[in-house]
């Protein structure tokens, strides 16, 4: 069983690695026996709400039940089902980062914002963002339960 804590700034679990299941988690803070930890001493993880209805659908259980399923955690698990890795995006700016092949090989391709419509001044901001850490954006939303994203790309020149 995973043991899942909601601690406040997240949602905490023990586990192994899940990055063979395309789970990305990511670590937080210190574990109180270990406090100059590094990774050989397995620190909390973070994972998404969203990611947990996958693992609950792949048949973890889990320590804690789940809401019903929010639009947010539909685009998640659609993406999801295509067959990329996907982790929380706040560091840069948007919902999810999408990465098309394994994480801890490749960087990520797109920074995903959930959105329809966007006003002009956060489509300045965004793409200003995307072009300097070299990640395209994609726009996704759902329209009658169907998946509609619109990608924006940057023409990268070299010298």
């Amino acid at each position: 069983m995973i043991q899942v804590q909601d601690d406040g700034s997240g949602l905490l679990f023990s586990e192994d690695s899940l990055l063979h299941l395309r789970i990305m988690t990511e670590p937080i803070g210190t574990s109180r026996q270990f406090p100059l930890q590094n990774k050989t001493f397995d620190p909390p993880q973070v994972i998404m709400r969203e990611q947990l209805y996958i693992l609950r659908d792949l048949g973890y259980a889990l320590s804690q039940e789940l809401p019903i399923m929010d639009e947010r955690s539909k685009i998640f698990r659609k993406l999801y089902d295509l067959g990329y890795y996907l982790c929380s995006g706040l560091s840069f700016g948007g919902d999810y980062l999408l990465y098309k092949q394994n994480p801890e090989v490749h960087h990520a391709d797109y920074i995903v914002h959930l959105k329809s419509q966007i006003q002009a001044q956060d489509l300045i901001s965004y793409s200003r963002l995307g072009v300097n850490v070299k990640k395209d954006l994609l726009f996704c939303w759902l329209d009658d339960d169907r998946l509609e994203t619109r990608v924006i790309r940057w023409q990268r020149f070299q010298s």
